[in-house]
């Protein structure tokens, strides 16, 4: 018998239809399902649970023929090529735990899906080098890696029909379509980059340019810049999961990664769910 948990899976259910505010954190919709789980089955041994998955009942992301889903996939700094396949496997198995209807579409289970290294963050000032260092902690080149082994991969899977990446300024995504137009093998290019509204008030002239000639759309969000390394929200997780292992003073468990799905009823593109899974594992 396993004597830790080395993952557990959250599903925070569908945030649209429960009592907590459309402004609550990622970390307290998580948290609330975690409590939720605890409240219905009492504390648990998790180290009797090698792989524990804590599903919320209001977990419905529609898959059907319907509707249209979005996904945004989180990553950690260390993600590489080979690691990003094993993350797409598991979020490809978490998706079907979370459909709510037998009858799911066929083809690609995701209309979009976009990728969101932690690290990279936008600066909309392209003469700005200092920013261009920060994000080449993260290289060109690794990011290019990443991107290959994340699109082919999820098209092996057939998890999406369409790519975004975010975070990319100008010089980054100009790297990346470049080296794919230099690579001696198809790779599918993004059609959407996902700009921080935090991080930008005016995007600068030569990344729309660039865009439109590449037909990339960028498009603005508000999530958090650094979901996956805010030690607080990570705490208040772990917090939640000690409350639930019967046996636990203080749990360590790190992010392996985070998605956010929104489901739309593509006739009328009205929002019907909005959730989130994330995966993290003792560290």
């Amino acid at each position: 018998m396993s004597t830790s948990t080395p993952s557990i899976t959250i599903f925070s259910g569908n945030i649209l239809h429960n009592f907590l505010k459309p402004t609550i954190s990622i970390a307290d919709s998580l948290v609330n399902a975690v409590q939720a789980y605890t409240k219905l089955h009492g504390c648990i041994d998790l180290a009797s649970q090698p792989d524990l998955t804590i599903f919320n009942d209001q977990s419905h992301c529609s898959l059907d023929e319907d509707t249209e889903v979005r996904g945004k996939l989180f990553v950690p700094a260390d993600v590489t090529g080979d690691s990003i396949k094993a993350i797409l496997d598991q979020v490809h198995t978490s998706i079907f735990k979370v459909v709510a209807t037998p009858n799911v579409k066929p083809g690609p289970l995701i209309e979009v899906l976009s990728l969101s290294i932690q690290g990279l963050e936008f600066s909309d000032d392209d003469e700005d080098a200092d920013d261009d260092e920060a994000q080449c902690h993260i290289s060109p080149a690794r990011v290019f890696e990443i991107w290959q082994q994340f699109t082919s991969y999820s098209r092996k899977l057939n998890l999406c029909a369409n790519f975004g990446i975010a975070e990319l300024n100008t010089r980054h995504l100009t790297s990346l379509i470049t080296m794919i137009n230099q690579a001696d093998h198809e790779i599918i290019k993004p059609i959407i980059n996902h700009v921080n509204a935090i991080d930008c008030c005016v995007l600068p002239p030569s990344l729309i340019s660039f865009a439109k000639e590449e037909n990339i759309l960028l498009l603005a969000h508000h999530d958090p810049n650094h979901i996956l390394s805010d030690s607080q929200e990570l705490k208040t997780i772990n917090n939640a999961i000690c409350g639930l292992n019967k046996s636990c003073k203080t749990d360590n468990f790190a992010w392996s990664w985070l998605i956010k799905l929104t489901s739309m009823v593509k006739e009328r593109q009205v929002l019907v769910s909005h959730e989130y899974v994330g995966h993290l594992t003792r560290s």
